[in-house]
C-alpha cells in the first residue's frame, strides 16, 4: 500500500517528454548551444538520471524489506535511504531549472 503512494508522490503533474519530443520542439535552442554548455546540460541530464536510479533503488529496498517482515516492522534504514536519495534527487531537480 505504501509504494503506490509513494509512486504517486513521485509521477509529475504532467506528462514527461522523451528527449527526441523536447529536441524537435526545440531545435532552435538546442542548436545555439555551444559545445561547453552541451556538454554541461549532459552531465547535469547524467546525474539526474543517476540520482533518479538511485531513488528508485532505494524505494524498492525498502519495499523489500517491508514486504519481508509483512508490515510488522518499519525498515527505518530503508527509509532514511529513501529520504536522503528523494533529498538528492530534488536538489538535482531544482538545480535543473
Amino acid at each position: 500500500m505504501l509504494i503506490p503512494i509513494i509512486w504517486l508522490l513521485l509521477l509529475p503533474q504532467e506528462p514527461a517528454r522523451s528527449l527526441g519530443e523536447f529536441l524537435d520542439a526545440n531545435a532552435a535552442a538546442v542548436q545555439t548551444l555551444s559545445d561547453p554548455q552541451r556538454r554541461v546540460a549532459e552531465s547535469q541530464n547524467h546525474l539526474l538520471e543517476k540520482r533518479f536510479q538511485k531513488l528508485v533503488d532505494a524505494l524498492q529496498r525498502f519495499a523489500d524489506e517491508y514486504n519481508r517482515n509483512r508490515g510488522r516492522v518499519w525498515p527505518l534504514r530503508e527509509a532514511e535511504a529513501v529520504r536522503k536519495a528523494y533529498r538528492d534527487f530534488d536538489l538535482s531537480m531544482s538545480s535543473g531549472r
